[in-house]
């Protein structure tokens, strides 16, 4: 009988030990699977999924703290001529670079998703409007400055808008849509705030 319990209990350990490995594996798996899940990936920045999941739990932190909560949209401006003229993989390779520098460029507390193509939005906690633009003013002298390896210089028109009280997650992206629409339309390379 002990003999059998001895070999039993080895017998237990190693097949603990194996379903360990399992379980680590499984986690590591899943691990990956999550981020393939939420962020992009040309450029492995947050994607839509994320943004929606760390909007929606910002905006119910902001109506709780009110510590001010600003959505930053950006379009490359005449994104389709570079592709035109130096074809797609430059154009992600400007896209790669771009998002390289945004996120050099960020807080730590702050989300930068590529929300499509060649727009971007950024998610800036406890920021009021007018810190907000300052900070995004630096932004776009920033990019309009960095010298890109193919293509040498590029701007990027901005939207701004800022939480208000109740706010939908629906409501304040469709409100820094139209700001970005208002710079691109008013001549592009600047930062517009959606007055209203």
């Amino acid at each position: 009988l002990e003999e059998a319990n001895k070999r039993l209990t080895q017998e237990v350990d190693f097949k603990t030990k194996e379903l360990h490995k399992v379980i680590e594996e499984l986690e590591k798996k899943n691990s990956v699977l999550t981020f393939q899940a939420t962020h992009d990936s040309l450029t492995s920045l947050a994607n839509r999924l994320k943004l929606n999941d760390e909007l929606d739990r910002e905006i119910l932190r902001e109506n709780r703290y009110k510590n001010g909560l600003c959505l930053i949209m950006l379009d490359i401006d005449k994104f389709k001529n570079i592709n035109d003229t130096y074809g797609h993989k430059v154009g992600d390779d400007v896209i790669i670079a771009l998002s390289n520098k945004l996120l050099n460029i960020q807080r730590k507390s702050d989300l930068v998703c590529r929300y499509g193509g060649e727009e971007f939005i950024i998610l800036l906690i406890d920021t009021n409007i007018s810190h907000a633009k300052q900070m995004v003013e630096k932004v776009r002298l920033k990019i309009e400055q960095y010298k890109f390896k193919e293509i040498d210089t590029l701007t990027c028109s901005f939207g701004i808008t800022q939480f208000k009280n109740e706010d939908t997650k629906e409501g304040i992206i469709k409100r820094v849509d139209e700001a970005l629409y208002k710079a691109k339309h008013n001549g592009k390379n600047q930062v517009i705030k959606y007055e209203k």
